[in-house]
């Protein structure tokens, strides 16, 4: 995957690009060892609003698209052994998160009681719905193209075996999707029956992003950094990736008389130890340098 850091905020400066591989920290961190986990669905399909319409069956379809998402992902992991629960314990439809209460239920409590040695995983929301975007104009007096957005969501909650919450997390996953329309005073806008392959696979995909947040991850990072007059040799290193011989000309410069430059000198050091792995001596200087431009 490519991971954009945060750029120096270093418009109209002479600075140059750099691109290097590093491994993202898993998010969620459990103890060391074989550990098992329940995952309980909270989310009772039986409340959709629609009856039986087409719009239904895609939720409906999309929501065991996720959750097969979070399975399959986790047979990956060695070290997590997942347990699903057929048990629903009502829960909640298209709300956000901080609008949800998160409360333990009598199946969550009971399961805990059953299973004391796991952790709980449950989701606790999920919505996938379609959203006009824009018109893109398109096609003549006869068809109009229309840009929409595909966004699905959930949220999830863990918690460990005494039944404290460690982690919760809403996660989206929005995509472009374009749909002709006959060109008419009213628009009628598609529904979800017409983009049901790409609702799945975004859902999949959701829940297959949830479980990465277990393990690290290898990114393509790329980052900003300053050239120019004093820096240009160091510069010259960074740009060919020499970063022991980088930080050793950028150290003394750290110092310089011209706060500027040292500040400057101290954000590319940052870039440079982050290359070489470090990240709290990386955060270490980003701190310094931006605190002195």
């Amino acid at each position: 995957m490519k991971y954009w850091l945060p750029t120096l905020l270093l418009l109209g400066s002479c600075t140059q690009l750099v691109e290097f591989s590093k491994t993202l920290p898993a998010e969620i961190v459990l103890p060391e060892g074989k550990q098992k986990i329940i995952f309980l669905s909270r989310y009772d399909t039986s409340m959709v609003q629609y009856d039986d319409s087409a719009d239904a069956r895609v939720i409906k379809d999309s929501y065991r698209e996720l959750l097969d998402g979070v399975a399959v992902e986790f047979d990956k992991l060695s070290q997590f052994e997942l347990i699903i629960s057929d048990t629903i314990a009502g829960g909640q439809w298209f709300r956000y998160t901080e609008d949800i209460a998160f409360t333990d239920s009598a199946a969550i409590e009971e399961l805990q009681k059953r299973h004391s040695d796991h952790f709980l995983l449950t989701l606790d929301l999920f919505n996938i719905d379609l959203v006009p975007y824009e018109s893109l104009l398109a096609g003549g007096f006869d068809y109009e193209t229309w840009s929409y957005d595909i966004i699905c969501e959930a949220a999830l909650t863990l918690r460990d075996p005494g039944g404290q919450v460690i982690d919760q997390v809403f996660l989206d996953i929005p995509d472009e999707v374009r749909y002709r329309h006959k060109a008419s005073f009213v628009i009628v806008h598609p529904t979800l029956k017409e983009f049901t392959p790409k609702a799945a696979t975004l859902s999949r995909d959701l829940g297959r992003s949830y479980v990465q947040l277990y393990s690290d991850m290898p990114a393509t990072v790329i980052r900003e950094f300053y050239n120019g007059r004093e820096l240009n040799e160091s510069a010259d290193l960074i740009a060919k990736k020499q970063w022991p011989q980088a930080r050793e000309l950028l150290i003394p410069l750290t110092k310089h008389k011209n706060t500027r430059i040292a500040a400057k000198a101290a954000l590319n050091l940052s870039v440079v130890y982050e290359a070489l792995g470090d990240q709290q001596a990386s955060d270490y200087w980003y701190e310094k340098g931006m605190s002195g431009l």
